[in-house]
């Protein structure tokens, strides 16, 4: 058990209320971590639930790093079986059965086999005579409520009230007392989630560490490094990023959640979430020193922790797929391009934010080309790659996603509406992880304010603000849960024909920028050269020319499948 020192003796335990008498010279800064869990690309932190397990007694659940919701939510234990259980019975009944026999009924029928969904790390269970009751005005524990995701995901319930304990050091916990939650019934998500936007209807995580005199404000800021991700509640920490730190105002966002009429648009309508505006996307070619702009103007984007791929409209994916020679495969909804040419390109995104450029290499959104289980490859053997990007019709919202996140040092003033990002500094080793000016080598360090300090309603420390005034809101609708293949043009479209995969057009006409999915500035940098990029950059190959590629599929080993799943 994850918290079993806690359990076993709460003397070394620290509730919320007592964490705010630290002393007046120093501060102590409680930094939440989140990792990254065997083989997953997602980030989860353990939350102890007292009474929540099936027996009555304490249990241990990771929930998801969620920034565009406010709340902490866990997945029912009498709605869900845990993820573990369902293979453990498929192994044993599937053993019974040869692969050419029919499975009997009393297979067929078991709710192990009907079930869609299950919980990979962890379910709670209700025992309402130990539940205490809610303390929140107008919320009783029972009532129904939906999540309030202002893109594709769901997940609705009912509201608990409990004991919840967050690990923050080897020997410490921050104990929350009748911290009411959601405990969810209804979800296609496989792990609850750790809510930090603002403007909660329950409890919520940073609200309480606000209303008990810990923080100044619920705002966050966030740093990822490689495998984990640490979150720090309220305040700003200098040592996790290089360069400036450039501020804005949140964009304001607009639009219909659910159908017309629906109370749950309100509750979106009035999220604080981390939204900003994103002023240009360009792809470079670091050799060739040619850039082509793929936006036609500023979007309104939102930062998104629950997806590794980022959602874009499709005419800026289809400028992408022009210059990285990219193909849309229809029966996976997506993108492919050949990987070693673009691991061997020195092609770069860079994401412009006002003041503040990110640069990010091409090779950072690329995924294992994975259909049927099968890995995709080229004809002679090069392998395939998925892009990470989808269209945000998709989504319901234009949203900016791991691959793009775990690049930057982010903070957020929930109340004032503000947002700061910077580069982030990579590869910092544990030792200069606890240090700085840190006087404690775990979560909890006690700091100087000249390199931490306190977020505050209208104010983020240390952040340089811009003066640019936000030209756009962030749309969000109901979802399209499919691709409207019409709008992208067929030299772009591959299909699976007999366990090969072929281009869907024979027309070669993807070598001028008239050819683009709509108007996209190119300038060029190279010396000796006034003119405009007449060719695409072609960062993924060395030639001019656009060839018709076959492609078969190999047969994966089942464990490399594993491995990248």
């Amino acid at each position: 058990m994850l918290f079993l020192p806690f359990i076993i003796s709460l003397v070394a335990a620290k509730s919320a209320s007592s964490l705010s008498s630290a002393s007046s010279t120093t501060d102590e800064f409680v930094t939440v971590k989140f990792a990254k869990q065997l083989g997953g690309y997602y980030f989860d932190s353990p939350v102890n639930f007292e009474n929540g397990g099936p027996d009555g007694f304490s249990t241990d659940i990771l929930l998801r790093l969620d920034l565009l919701q406010p709340e902490m939510w866990v997945m029912n234990g009498n709605a869900f079986f845990n993820c573990s259980h369902i293979a453990s019975w498929w192994a044993s009944e599937t053993s019974l059965y040869s692969a050419t026999e029919t499975l009997p009924a009393s297979v067929t029928t078991a709710p192990e086999y009907l079930a869609d969904v299950c919980a990979a790390d962890g379910v709670y269970y209700t025992h309402e005579d130990s539940q205490p009751s809610a303390t929140i005005s107008g919320i009783q524990n029972g009532d129904p409520y939906t999540i309030p995701y202002i893109n594709v995901l769901n997940a609705s319930g009912v509201w608990e009230t409990g004991n919840l304990y967050l690990n923050t050091t080897q020997d410490e916990v921050i104990i929350f007392d009748n911290f009411t939650f959601v405990n969810v019934n209804s979800t296609y998500l496989p792990v609850g989630g750790f809510g930090v936007a603002g403007n909660p209807r329950g409890s919520g995580f940073l609200n309480l560490l606000r209303d008990q005199g810990y923080i100044k404000s619920p705002g966050y800021s966030l740093w990822f490094n490689n495998s984990t991700a640490e979150l720090l509640p309220g305040i700003v920490d200098k040592k996790y990023y290089t360069g400036d730190l450039y501020g804005f105002d949140n964009v304001p966002h607009q639009g219909l959640r659910y159908p017309n009429g629906d109370p749950g648009n309100n509750i979106v309508g009035n999220l604080n979430i981390p939204s900003i505006q994103l002023d240009s996307i360009e792809v470079v070619n670091e050799y060739a020193q040619q850039s082509v702009t793929l936006t036609n103007g500023p979007l309104g984007v939102v930062f998104d922790s629950r997806t590794t791929y980022s959602f874009l409209p499709l005419n800026i994916i289809i400028n992408l797929a022009i210059q990285t020679n990219a193909f849309f495969l229809l029966e996976a909804d997506r993108w492919i391009v050949q990987c070693s040419k673009i691991l061997q390109s020195n092609a770069t995104l860079n994401f412009k934010f006002g003041d503040f450029k990110l640069k990010i290499p091409l090779s950072k959104f690329l995924n294992p080309a994975y259909y049927n289980d099968k890995i995709l490859k080229y004809n002679g053997g090069a392998e395939a790659c998925y892009l990470s990007f989808l269209p945000s019709s998709q989504n319901g919202v234009i949203a900016l996603g791991l691959n793009i996140l775990e690049e930057i040092y982010l903070a957020v003033d929930n109340e004032g509406g503000k947002i700061a990002i910077a580069s982030a500094k990579k590869n910092m080793d544990e030792e200069e992880e606890s240090m700085s000016t840190s006087q404690s080598s775990t979560n909890v360090t006690t700091s100087t304010s000249t390199t931490v300090d306190y977020i505050r309603k209208g104010s983020i420390p240390f952040a340089t603000t811009s003066s640019r005034t936000s030209q756009v809101f962030l749309s969000y609708s109901e979802v399209s849960n499919t691709i409207d293949v019409s709008n992208i043009p067929a030299r772009f479209t591959a299909s699976v024909i007999s366990g090969e995969f072929f281009n869907t057009d024979t027309t070669n006409g993807r070598t001028f920028f008239d050819s683009a999915a709509s108007p996209a500035t190119a300038s060029s940098r190279a010396k000796n050269s006034a003119n405009s990029i007449s060719n695409p950059l072609k960062v993924g190959q060395s030639d001019t020319s656009t060839k018709l590629v076959t492609i078969f599929f190999t047969i994966a080993l089942a464990a490399i499948a594993l491995c990248a799943l």
